[in-house]
Formats: structure tokens, sequence, C-alpha cells
């Protein structure tokens, strides 16, 4: 039985007490992946804080390679059944700024190369429409990152150090984090600017969209519906004051919550089309390889429908 574990890293305010469970380390041994919301299956470490993270990070690696990597595996007894178990640590799991910080990458998102997937610089991210592959890090180029000395150039702070997990390569096994990078990310401000715009010519009023939102049965989504959108903080912070669940509810019923008020061929419907279609790929319990090719050009459909509609990227 082969069985993988994931590191998962959040970052966030120190005195946040009423989140625990932020900032600090887990092991989630990956059973099965519909799983890994269940608290049972989060295993915390140690509490963490910035100044002894590089200690941290080696116990946590010498930990890993100890415990888990030991290639006569583990026993384990289930049932009056002894199973032999082999682990493989396969992914580190957190935010942007979490992730960026316990693998050794930048932690400011402005200018240089922050990306962990690839090496596209402030001025690239804001004019990219789809992914390029010549950008793409891979594991060849991060070693010469420290062979030429240039590595802080390229967005990267130190090396690695759980490079030294068998199996593991930092640049291979990369993960994204779907709650903050779409559903408080892209999909919260596309929506705000959708919003914004269908305000601004005058197609909707708030107060209708606010109405819907109070009037329609969501159902079993009832506890994810968003309290009312306050136009003016829409306007100053160009986003919607939406927790993440609120955010995805938002998003997916859209087009039933203004559907019927908007003209078929209005600028901003492909926009959000394109986004809707984002979320139902991303969010399938199931993917094929021919969503791969759909979703990569419904991604590079929204970026340049984006850049049309309000002339800059959206800034995660």
């Amino acid at each position: 039985m082969n069985l993988e574990s994931e590191i998962f890293k959040i970052t966030c305010d120190l005195y946040n007490n009423l989140h625990f469970s932020k900032n600090s380390i887990h092991f989630i041994i990956d059973l099965l992946r519909t799983f890994i919301k269940d608290i049972y299956n989060h295993f915390l470490l140690k509490q963490l804080e910035n100044r002894v993270l590089k200690v941290l990070s080696a116990d946590i690696t010498n930990h890993i390679r100890s415990t888990f990597e030991k290639e006569t595996g583990l026993d384990l007894s289930i049932n009056n059944k002894t199973y032999k178990v082999y682990f493989i640590t396969n992914l580190v799991l957190g935010d942007n700024l979490g992730q960026n910080e316990i693998l050794g990458f930048v932690k400011s998102f402005v200018n240089t190369p922050c990306c962990r997937m690839c090496e596209a610089d402030g001025r690239q991210i804001k004019s990219l429409t789809c992914e390029k592959n010549e950008l793409l890090r891979n594991a060849e180029k991060y070693e010469n990152y420290f062979e030429n000395l240039n590595y802080r150039w390229k967005g990267v702070t130190e090396k690695c150090i759980f490079n030294n997990i068998r199996d593991f390569n930092v640049v291979q096994n990369s993960s994204v984090d779907i709650m903050h990078d779409v559903f408080e990310g892209v999909a919260n401000k596309v929506m705000a600017q959708i919003i914004l715009k269908l305000v601004e010519v005058k197609c909707i009023k708030i107060e209708y969209i606010n109405a819907k939102l109070r009037t329609i049965d969501f159902q079993f989504e009832n506890t994810n519906v968003p309290i009312d959108i306050r136009l003016d903080y829409v306007k100053l912070y160009k986003r919607l004051r939406m927790s993440a669940s609120e955010s995805l509810c938002f998003t997916r019923y859209f087009g039933l919550i203004v559907g019927n008020a908007i003209v078929e061929d209005h600028v901003v419907w492909p926009l959000y089309s394109s986004l809707r279609g984002i979320i139902d790929i991303v969010t399938s319990p199931t993917i094929t390889e021919e969503c791969f090719l759909h979703l990569n050009a419904l991604i590079k459909e929204l970026n340049s429908l984006y850049i049309d509609l309000f002339d800059k990227m959206v800034q995660l």
C-alpha cells in the first residue's frame, strides 16, 4: 500500500487566536483525497513562528526522512491483518505567501518573479494571457540558479530544504491553493468588476442583485449565500466583501440571479461565461485530458477579455 503525505502551511496574522489551525504546519496522510478536509486526517506538528522557520523546516525534513522514508515501510495492523505501508511526500500545501516562505521563494508579489511555477516578472504577469513554456521552472533551471548565483533575480531566496526528501522537488511537486487563488482571488475580483460595469452602464441596480440574493431559495447552498453587496465597498476596494464559500456561491449562481435582466450580447457576459466555465472545471471531482485543453482555452479567453474590458490584469 502506498500513501502520500502532504505538508500544509498557511501564513496569517500571528495573533489570530480564533483560527488556531492557521500559521502552523500540518501533515496530511492522503488516505483518500475526499477526506482531506476531515480534521481527523490533519496531524499538527508544531506551532510556526517566522524566526524559527528554518530550524523547523530542517526538523520536519529530518522527521519525514526518518519516519516515512524507510525503504522497509511501516507495518500497520488493521482488523487482525498486517499491511506494509510506504509513504511518499508529494506536495506542500498552503496559500501563496505561506508556500513561498517555507519553500524558499520571495515573499513580495511585486515586480520580481514571485510565482513558484514560472519565471514571469511583474510586467509579464500583468500582460500574459496563457502559460508560456519557456518561462516554466524545472529542476535543471532551479539548480542553475544557484550555480550561476542569480537565484535572487529569479525570485528564489534560498535552496529549498525539502528537496532533501526522497522523490520531492520544489518545482516538480508544486501545488496551488484554489481557495485563495480562485474563490477569494480571480473569481471575487472579476465578479466585482462585472458588477461595477453593469451598474455603470445602468444595466442593473445593486438593489436588484441584493433583493434576488434574499428571495431566491438556494436550498443546500443557503448557508453560503452572501450578505447584501455594498457598492461603496466594491468601488473602493475593487473586490467583493465575501468569504471564499460565499464568493464561489455567488459566482456559480450569478447567471440565475441577474440573467433575465441582462441582454444576451452584453460585453461582460462572455467574461462571466469564461469564469463560470473555469469554476466548473477546477471544482469538478473528476478531470479528463480534454478538460485540461478546455481549461487552458477558457483561461486565455478570460484574461484576454479582462484586459480588453478593464485594461489591466487581475492582481492576485
